[in-house]
């Protein structure tokens, strides 16, 4: 996405750019010079920010096409899943939109384990596996807070999964092996503590779930870009440290001008000695 704070810095490098090419025609030897130093550094920092915006623009449109592939693949999913209503087709599809599950699906995921879990096929299984341990893996929830029969179903699948019984998901792999024994041990106990318990190490929360890098939340970010593209508006424009970073006119000395200095010189018109 287009950075607020690149579009106010480019709208006022235009301006300023602008003022800096009316200010030539009345500006002497010594300010012409000064001028020109400047519009040669505005320009080129613009050539950069107009490949950076168009850069992000272009991923942006990338990253809808990819999500409109996903839609197309969570309706497919769906629809795999025949043995399901109307309503429980809605439902899971609802849950296939989350990257993850939170405390606030709760409601939603005890009626559906109670329900209709056991009438999705394997793969439809794995999917909602899938987003309730991302779900622990970013610390929303602990296994044990999950409602009773998603932990009684989820036990269930996971202990088909590490015997055998069912395909186990990529990083089951890479729990460690005592973990898993001791998984099995209190499952086959029918000890529901024991395994909640077992369930609640971090080997099993590390490794199951979705295998993508839990990425950091931006929204700080982006408010921290609109709280700097406004302060770029009050200044009429922000250029580069390097671009502005001093304003001298000094008789014989190269300078950088400042958007402030730049208006006032460009607005100047030359006195007529008569």
């Amino acid at each position: 996405m287009v950075s607020e704070l690149d579009k106010a810095e480019y709208e006022s490098l235009q301006a300023s750019v602008a003022n800096a090419e009316t200010g030539l025609t009345f500006a002497s030897e010594n300010t012409r010079q000064v001028l020109n130093d400047f519009l040669n550094g505005a320009r080129g920092r613009m050539v950069a920010l107009e490949k950076k915006m168009k850069d992000a623009k272009e991923e942006e449109i990338r990253e809808k096409e990819t999500a409109d592939v996903v839609v197309a693949e969570q309706k497919m999913k769906v629809e795999r899943e025949t043995a399901l209503s109307s309503s429980e087709k809605e439902t899971y599809g609802h849950f296939l939109s989350e990257e993850f599950f939170t405390k606030k699906d709760f409601g939603q995921l005890e009626k559906f384990y109670a329900h209709s879990w056991d009438r999705l096929t394997e793969g439809g299984k794995e999917e909602m596996s899938e987003r309730v341990w991302e779900g622990i893996k970013r610390h929303e929830y602990t296994f044990d807070e999950l409602p009773q029969v998603v932990q009684k179903d989820e036990s269930k699948q996971l202990y088909m999964e590490l015997t055998g019984k069912a395909k186990a998901p990529p990083g089951a792999a890479n729990i460690p092996e005592q973990d898993k024994a001791d998984f099995v041990h209190e499952y086959e106990a029918g000890d529901k503590k024991g395994v909640a318990k077992v369930l609640s190490r971090k080997s099993f929360s590390e490794n199951l779930g979705s295998q993508t890098a839990v990425s950091t939340d931006t929204a700080e970010q982006k408010k921290s870009d609109g709280t700097f593209a406004k302060t770029a508006q009050k200044q009429n424009t922000t250029l580069a440290k390097d671009d502005t970073d001093a304003l001298a006119f000094d008789d014989g000395k190269q300078a950088s001008v400042c958007p402030t200095t730049l208006n006032k010189y460009a607005s100047t018109k030359p006195t007529v000695s008569r």
